[in-house]
């Protein structure tokens, strides 16, 4: 057996440490340890953080008035739900949150290459986390069909030194069924650490109203 030198990761960005900073202090308010996905319940206005996101440079990831919140091809299994930016009432903001911890392992890469180019490293007794955060915003009437476009933030500890990706995520209650995880994930890298810090901090002050 080949005896590979394990790599050291790189320093995580300023950006990466407010994110984990921001996650482990959601983490305190996980309401059962055996779920992997919660929400914050936000009691900011959703009209005006929306108005908010749409004066930043995150509002390319936005729909824009008169897009639809359902799927991009309606047929008889996934119906058009009718929600429409703009013309839908903006029933709430929401922040979510997902956490996920795997064994640690690094990839290596082979020289001469081969099939796959690398090799597996693992890491005995470490782990990876692997966190998620996002601002959705919650589309619909309290008795009718719903949907939420999200932009999210997923970062992990085997990603240190780089930027994460931006994500839009669409989802509605209406298309759940095995299987359905939303049914749009557009994605676009962070420009730079300031943008990841907007991101953050309207996150945080989100979740957290009046805490700096």
């Amino acid at each position: 057996m080949i005896d590979i030198p394990r790599p050291i990761d790189p320093a995580f960005l300023e950006s990466q440490i407010a994110f984990k900073k921001l996650s482990d202090e959601m983490l305190a308010h996980k309401p059962n340890p055996h779920l992997s996905d919660f929400s914050f319940k936000v009691s900011a206005d959703p009209a005006s953080t929306l108005e908010r996101l749409s004066r930043s440079s995150l509002s390319d990831m936005l729909l824009q008035p008169g897009d639809s919140l359902c799927v991009s091809q309606p047929d008889s299994h996934y119906e058009d739900l009718g929600l429409i930016v703009g013309e839908t009432p903006l029933l709430k903001v929401v922040i979510s949150h997902g956490d996920w911890t795997y064994p640690k392992t690094r990839q290596i890469l082979i020289d001469p290459p081969q099939i796959p180019p690398y090799r597996v490293v693992e890491y005995p007794g470490e782990t990876d986390w692997h966190r998620q955060i996002g601002i959705q915003f919650w589309y619909g009437t309290e008795h009718g069909n719903k949907a939420f476009q999200s932009l999210l933030i997923y970062d992990s500890s085997d990603s240190a030194g780089k930027l994460p990706l931006l994500t839009r995520f669409l989802y509605s209650p209406q298309y759940a069924e095995t299987g359905y995880e939303g049914h749009e994930h557009s994605h676009r890298p962070l420009r730079d650490q300031e943008e990841a810090m907007n991101f953050i901090n309207l996150a945080r002050e989100l979740a957290f109203p009046g805490v700096s």
